[in-house]
């Protein structure tokens, strides 16, 4: 009789394994991407609209309406770290944010569109990061919207049409 004293695993057996390993990172990684595109957005966009917020709440505390300009922001101080006024969108640069364009109301509407832009495709001219592939060509709109009792409510619409192209990464702020 023949007693076989072998030690380890089979060819069949470890083909198994990494076959099991294989579907596992199939559904794992495009997951990880998402949010890891999903971090990126939130924090590039909460890091590029900080300064405009801050000086969004200031005025409407002030005055009680949202601002119609950047001269209206610049009459309470809204200035950048030189003492220059904040007058365009390449001004909030910021990271892989290209800058912010501004909607600012006409009349006495309610809202205000910031469209913060992903379009750092190389290092420099307020890049400091160039934008994931993903992101170089959407741009985030966000929503600063007064509300009746005086409140200012900023916030990341998934239903807004330039907000539907991120596709399962746009965060809430």
């Amino acid at each position: 009789m023949l007693i076989s004293n072998s030690k380890g695993f089979t060819l069949i057996e470890l083909m198994i394994v990494v076959t099991i390993l294989g579907v596992l990172s199939w559904f794992a990684i495009p997951k990880y991407q998402n949010y890891s595109l999903k971090a990126t957005v939130s924090t590039q966009v909460n890091s590029a609209i900080r300064p405009l917020q801050n000086a969004i709440f200031e005025y409407v505390a002030y005055n009680g309406v949202l601002p119609t300009s950047f001269s209206d922001l610049a009459n309470i101080g809204f200035v950048d770290n030189d003492g220059k006024q904040y007058d365009a969108a390449s001004d909030f640069a910021n990271g892989s944010v290209s800058g912010i364009d501004v909607d600012f109301p006409s009349d006495t509407t309610n809202n205000i569109t910031l469209g913060v832009q992903f379009a750092c495709t190389s290092i420099g001219s307020g890049c400091n990061k160039i934008a994931p592939k993903a992101l170089q060509t959407l741009t985030a709109e966000v929503s600063v919207i007064l509300s009746n009792n005086g409140s200012v409510n900023i916030r990341l619409d998934p239903s807004r049409e330039a907000n539907l192209k991120f596709k399962g990464f746009l965060p809430s702020l």
